[in-house]
């Protein structure tokens, strides 16, 4: 099977601190990153009770979220990563707000939909999981797998489920282990290799 395209619908850039860290930024503080232009139109809600708060960004297409111990920097702008910049924006994000405080790991998240030249044989794939008698009785079918890699320090998750004949939609995390970032320009080129290499995992599907 041949990949004939590739669509991201979204992405984020997650950054996990040590369970003692405090976030809470005051929403001055997040709407100073922007000019009053590029800030436009923004918007914050705060939780208290989910211990989260969330910043809106309409003209960027782009939230800012604080949970407990993550800071999340997504992107709604379905570009590719290497037209989207936003990894080395969220670098930017993380060390404005929290320059002394090193996160404890790091990750990137896609949702793409990728769509093949033939037909995704669903059919014989689940036969692999359930008896023939319930094969025609599986309405939605996916399945997920872990690699390891890079001595555990880094671990790759990718959830596959068939979403129409032709085509998979993949979520992938893709966590480090690590609590020292790459400068801004190796951190957005570890996103957009990040993003890519996923093709190699589609193609090397058994089917």
């Amino acid at each position: 099977m041949i990949i004939t395209s590739k669509s991201i619908q979204r992405s984020n850039i997650i950054f996990a601190f040590p369970a003692e860290a405090i976030l809470k930024p005051e929403p001055q503080d997040v709407f100073s990153l922007y000019s009053p232009e590029i800030a436009k139109g923004s918007n914050y809600i705060d939780d208290p009770a989910m211990e989260i708060k969330i910043f809106n960004f309409p003209v960027l297409r782009q939230k800012i979220v604080f949970e407990r111990g993550r800071l999340r920097v997504e992107d709604e702008t379905q570009e590719e990563p290497d037209i989207s910049k936003r990894a080395a924006e969220a670098h930017r994000i993380k060390t404005v707000l929290f320059k002394e405080l090193k996160p404890a790991a790091f990750g990137f998240n896609y949702d793409i939909i990728y769509r093949f030249n033939d037909v995704i044989p669903q059919r014989e794939i689940i036969k692999n999981f359930v008896s023939n008698a319930e094969v025609e009785n599986v309405k939605d079918f996916g399945w997920q797998f872990t690699l390891q890699k890079e001595g555990n320090k880094k671990l790759e998750t990718y959830f596959f489920k068939v979403v129409s004949p032709l085509e998979i939609a993949l979520h992938i995390n893709h966590h480090f282990d690590k609590t020292e970032m790459p400068p801004p320009e190796k951190f957005q080129e570890l996103f957009e290799k990040c993003y890519n290499s996923t093709d190699e995992i589609l193609k090397s599907l058994n089917f």
